[in-house]
């Protein structure tokens, strides 16, 4: 989809890590940390990290980047952007989940190693943000709100299949 509609409005988009978006279009468990986490919260079954190293990402609602894409788009832009999002490490997004979704699932994850270099894959760049801003006068969704139209679009996948 996000390919389509830049295709569409004659745009360029980097998303840093296509699978660090949120919201009702992610429903594959298996390849989206948020997702997973997110199926596992609603079956109360464990949540495991197996990293001993921070690993940090930026997450993005899908629905919220291309309303900004194509409003950018019939407003003249035209350009390159490197999506971006809330910046959450994995432990604390895996906690987050859990407590917004008042789940009993247990959460497991190594210690993390004294001293070691965090794992980061998100950009540093900035247009998104002051793209929202300028075409759909807002901010980013935070991470509670990315949550639930996340567990939306899991619950909904789940009924029509």
């Amino acid at each position: 989809k996000v390919k389509e509609v830049c295709k569409k409005i004659n745009s360029n988009l980097i998303i840093v890590r296509i699978f660090n978006l949120s919201g009702s279009g992610i429903t594959k468990v298996n390849e989206f940390a948020i997702s997973q986490f997110i199926n596992n919260a609603l079956n109360n079954k464990e949540i495991s990290i197996n990293s001993s190293y921070l690993v940090n990402r930026s997450y993005c609602d899908i629905s919220q980047l291309l309303n900004t894409l194509v409003t950018a788009a019939k407003n003249g832009y035209s350009g390159t952007l490197d999506s971006t999002g809330i910046k959450i490490e994995l432990r604390d997004l895996a906690k987050q989940v859990i407590k917004e979704l008042k789940s009993k699932s247990k959460f497991n994850a190594p210690e993390v190693i004294d001293g070691s270099l965090s794992d980061d894959y998100f950009s540093e760049s900035k247009e998104y943000s002051h793209l929202l801003n300028k075409f759909s006068g807002g901010k980013m969704f935070p991470i509670e709100q990315q949550i639930h139209k996340t567990r939306d679009g899991l619950i909904l996948t789940r009924f029509s299949n």
